[in-house]
């Protein structure tokens, strides 16, 4: 098997008929568990005993891909005598198939191996859609700890370096192509570094470009995104005093340099802790409900609070140095677009002046959040209040 990440691994079956290969991973369990395996294809020479040595299996997940996917869970099944987790929506045609123990789930369920289930719409042509083989029926699993997505077939990998959409999706028409494009934006919500296919040749790494690049190569309207099509997802919460949600909008639109989202914050909640950005400009634009912003200017001690309501227009340039949080004084959530530039410093930094907190990270994925000089690598609510 290959080495994907520290908890991933990947390994192919080479399919002379359609000339890719054919990929099943498996996802290594915490210390002293055993793991998972996804949309299993027959192993080669050494996986077995590979995956034994990694802490054997604990479940099989099924990303919707019946086919030759049913028989390899049978067999693991019997092999390891464990559950096989699919769509809800392929259940019944699983368990015609020789399984026995066949677990639905459904959009956003935390599954075995920490992965977390999405439907992508649009995402299957309504020639091949049946009860049981429909849209709902398949899901692509995201991993957290890699920041990949496990597509099954929903793309493909080819030619190596890019990604496709499958043949019986471009053989659905022009119209059914650009919404089965469209409904991939959906991976691009999430902040992601890979995308593995089911046939193919992955991506592991850098994978945003190419996914956009199926994007806009398909559906003539990508530049527009419709109400509805961002999604939030799940909460940034601590303690009693920080609650938001956000829908990213930037990657969907295969924007680079401006980066903006739509965020919104619980009520009596607070968005963030007090921080300021060195070198980054930030604008919000209010679109309902009431709030405050949360100020500190350079040389001040107490926090301002200014209220905030639609139509409010909130910006930070980095030149002045103004710490800011909102907080929402309604009843309803405060919604608000927000927009940010980079420094183009290869280093970001970060401030929090009322807990003393500082954070640095880059692009490429290094982060420490930590209080000088005595501590690195701090939880980032440590410190702040939570009024």
């Amino acid at each position: 098997m290959k080495h994907i990440t520290a908890e991933l691994f990947e390994w192919g079956r080479y399919e002379p008929l359609g000339r890719l290969d054919r990929n099943g991973w498996f996802v290594v369990g915490k210390v002293g568990e055993p793991g998972v395996v996804v949309d299993p294809v027959p192993l080669n020479e050494g996986d077995r005993e590979h995956i034994q040595e990694l802490g054997g299996v604990a479940a099989v997940v099924l990303t919707g891909d019946l086919g030759d996917q049913a028989r390899e869970a049978a067999w693991w099944q019997r092999e390891a005598g464990c559950a096989v987790y699919a769509p809800e929506a392929a259940v019944k045609v699983l368990g015609e198939a020789v399984l026995t123990d066949v677990r639905g789930y459904k959009a956003w369920d935390q599954l075995p191996g920490g992965l977390i289930p999405i439907a992508v719409p649009n995402a299957v042509p309504e020639m091949m859609a049946d009860a049981a083989q429909g849209e709902a029926a398949r899901m692509a699993l995201f991993h957290r700890g890699s920041r990949a997505w496990l597509v099954g077939s929903l793309l493909v990998g080819a030619p190596v370096g890019t990604l496709s959409l499958p043949a019986e999706v471009l053989e659905g028409g022009v119209e059914r192509t650009a919404a089965a494009a469209r409904g991939l934006r959906t991976l691009l919500g999430v902040w992601m570094e890979r995308v593995l296919v089911g046939r193919g040749t992955s991506i592991c790494r850098e994978a945003t470009a190419p996914l956009q690049d199926v994007v806009y190569r398909h559906d003539p309207e990508a530049f527009v995104l419709r109400p509805g099509e961002a999604t939030f997802g799940p909460p940034f919460e601590g303690g009693t005093g920080y609650g938001r949600r956000s829908a990213e909008y930037a990657r969907l639109l295969g924007l680079k340099m401006l980066d903006f989202d739509l965020q919104e914050v619980m009520p009596g909640r607070r968005s963030t802790g007090v921080h300021r950005h060195d070198g980054e400009e930030e604008a919000f634009v209010i679109l309902s409900g009431e709030g405050e912003v949360h100020v500190l200017p350079p040389g001040e001690k107490a926090v301002r609070r200014v209220p905030v309501a639609a139509g409010d227009v909130v910006a930070f340039p980095p030149r002045y140095q103004i710490a800011h949080s909102f907080k929402n004084t309604g009843t309803e959530p405060l919604r608000f677009f927000a927009f940010s530039a980079p420094s183009g410093e290869a280093v970001g930094m970060i401030d929090y002046p009322l807990s003393g907190k500082h954070l640095e990270y880059t692009d490429y994925g290094k982060m420490r959040r930590y209080f000088l000089p005595e501590r690195v690598n701090v939880p980032y609510f440590e410190g702040e209040p939570e009024g």
